[in-house]
């Protein structure tokens, strides 16, 4: 009778240690770093133009995005990417620009991420982000640009980060 008293008692031990233990906090907290970004302009009816990609020695350590506790997220470039095409630069402008957004959990593995507070765009920008984790090690942000196009026309920033 003693050892399923011990038993017991050992039993509910555990599950009171398991309970105890802390939450490590959301799996997307912390620094990514940008490996790759694909970038396609779209016309009204979705047929993709102008699809470029870059990715390797492209990127430095000043491409990142963090995503912090207090649900902000932070993003640096040290570079401006644009897609392929007539009136777009040939190649990547250096340009450091960063910024701070907001991000809200959607649905497990993904965040939508949106600017802070009730700023009104003066050039009249739509936008969409959204952030996936793959898996713990690799992250995808996705952005709409929909911008002033009277063609209905928009353009897609497709991230890929690691940590």
């Amino acid at each position: 009778m003693k050892n399923i008293y011990a038993i017991l008692l050992f039993t509910c031990l555990i599950f009171t240690l398991n309970a105890c233990k802390k939450d490590s906090g959301s799996p997307i907290l912390g620094k990514w770093q940008e490996t790759k970004i694909r970038i396609y302009t779209k016309d009204a009816s979705g047929v993709i133009l102008n699809d470029t990609t870059y990715a390797g020695a492209t990127f430095t350590s000043l491409d990142y995005v963090q995503f912090l506790s207090n649900g902000t997220c932070v993003n640096s470039s040290d570079y401006e990417y644009y897609p392929s095409g007539e009136g777009f630069p040939k190649t990547p402008e250096h340009y450091i620009s960063g910024g701070t957004l907001n991000y809200s959990f959607i649905e497990p593995r993904q965040y939508i991420l949106s600017a802070g507070g009730n700023l009104v765009n003066p050039g009249g920008f739509v936008t969409t982000d959204t952030a996936r984790l793959i898996d713990a090690h690799n992250l995808t942000i996705h952005f709409t640009n929909y911008g002033h196009s009277t063609t209905g026309q928009s353009v897609v920033y497709d991230s890929y980060y690691t940590r």
